[in-house]
């Protein structure tokens, strides 16, 4: 019963994250903005591994450049004080 309702929880993270992320996008808000909403996801449970394939499934028109830096954030790859794992 607790693998069941984790993963519901996690399926529900899935979904209010990417609705999250989305929204921010097209709200156009600065990229350390919506930084912010990673780093909430990450402290609410979200694995860094869910967060990254969240990220890479999602597509929104002209918004690549920012889903790869919000990648680059999940990975590690930019400076060490902007990491969100």
């Amino acid at each position: 019963m607790y693998k069941r309702r984790k993963k519901k929880n996690n399926m529900l993270y899935q979904q209010e994250f990417i609705a999250c992320i989305t929204q921010k996008i097209s709200e156009k808000q600065d990229l350390l903005d919506i930084r912010k909403s990673l780093v909430y996801f990450k402290n609410k449970g979200m694995s860094k591994n869910c967060m990254y394939v969240c990220l890479q499934n999602l597509t929104y028109p002209n918004s690549e450049d920012i889903i790869l830096e919000l990648m680059d954030f999940v990975t590690g790859f930019c400076h060490s004080d902007l990491a969100v794992y």
